[in-house]
């Protein structure tokens, strides 16, 4: 059976991250081109909020914040000053406008060090002043939100394949077969009670885990619910190196 995903080795090797191009059709579409513009400037964990959940932030990040405006008249000081007051320990606040800034804001901004940018109707993002300018210059160094971001994608990658193999190894076994019976009477349902668990596993996956580890951790023990039920009735898994021998143990999958 496949072993646990190396996280450690991932957080090494972590890629850029490549920024993605929107049009600003609406709200959304133009938050999510500051999302990705944070992205492209080294913000590799930013996200959207959603719905105003962080206190009118609508970007977050671990290293900066943002604020998102499409409206018809120019954002004023009073928007750019509450940004810097929503979250004043993050390093970087970032304020992303559709119709530019009123001149007062322009100062503001200058004083209290927020970077401003505006989202041009193709969706191409502009910086305002010399904070954004520097940012957009620079970018941001922060290799702990890219590790973050890789093992993420790794686990959900981990994760999705241990669904594949599961339900291709079900759906390749006729487990109501006269000859699964097992060796001794009641074998066959005792071992289907694992498969039946790690089928409930993946139907009922928490949204979220105390860490990606132990995320791993859950579909690798699912995995391994599965993989009992096909050792015990002498069945081949997925992309399995071999087919099982009595010597085996289940023990020997967690070391």
């Amino acid at each position: 059976m496949p072993s646990l995903p190396d996280l450690d080795a991932a957080a090494a090797t972590a890629p850029a991250v490549v920024g993605q191009r929107f049009v600003p059709a609406d709200w959304r579409t133009s938050e999510e081109i500051a999302a990705a513009h944070m992205r492209a400037l080294g913000f590799a964990d930013a996200e959207l909020t959603g719905g105003g959940r962080d206190r009118g932030l609508d970007v977050v990040a671990g290293s900066g914040v943002a604020q998102v405006k499409m409206q018809a008249q120019p954002v004023g000081a009073p928007a750019v000053q509450q940004l810097r007051g929503t979250r004043p320990q993050a390093a970087h606040h970032l304020f992303y406008s559709t119709s530019g800034y009123t001149p007062a804001a322009l100062e503001a901004a200058a004083q209290i060090g927020v970077s401003l940018c505006t989202i041009g109707r193709d969706g191409t993002t502009a910086p305002v002043g010399d904070a954004a300018e520097q940012l957009a210059d620079s970018g941001v160094d922060d290799p702990a939100a890219v590790r973050s971001v890789t093992v993420r994608r790794l686990l959900t990658d981990y994760s999705q394949g241990v669904a594949d193999r599961v339900m291709a190894a079900v759906q390749a076994s006729d487990i109501t077969a006269p000859d699964r019976e097992g060796r001794y009477a009641g074998h066959h349902e005792r071992a289907l009670r694992y498969l039946r668990e790690a089928l409930n596993n993946l139907a009922n996956r928490p949204a979220e885990f105390d860490s990606p580890r132990s995320g791993a951790v859950y579909f690798h023990h699912t995995e391994l619910l599965a993989h009992v039920w096909f050792r015990e009735l002498g069945l081949p898994y997925p992309d399995g190196e071999r087919r099982h021998r009595e010597s085996d143990s289940l023990d020997a999958n967690y070391t």
